[in-house]
């Protein structure tokens, strides 16, 4: 979850976040988002 808080505060100032961030933020968004349908799945 603290991945999550990370990836929000890369979003909230993506300037800061250098171009393998930004690779990086797309994959975790992503995994985040199917981990997001498996949950909603199982209840």
């Amino acid at each position: 979850m603290r991945s999550f808080y990370r990836l929000v505060y890369r979003g909230l100032f993506p300037k800061k976040a250098h171009f393998g961030e930004q690779l990086d933020i797309k994959c975790s968004i992503i995994v985040g988002f199917s981990t997001y349908l498996e949950f909603q799945e199982e209840f």
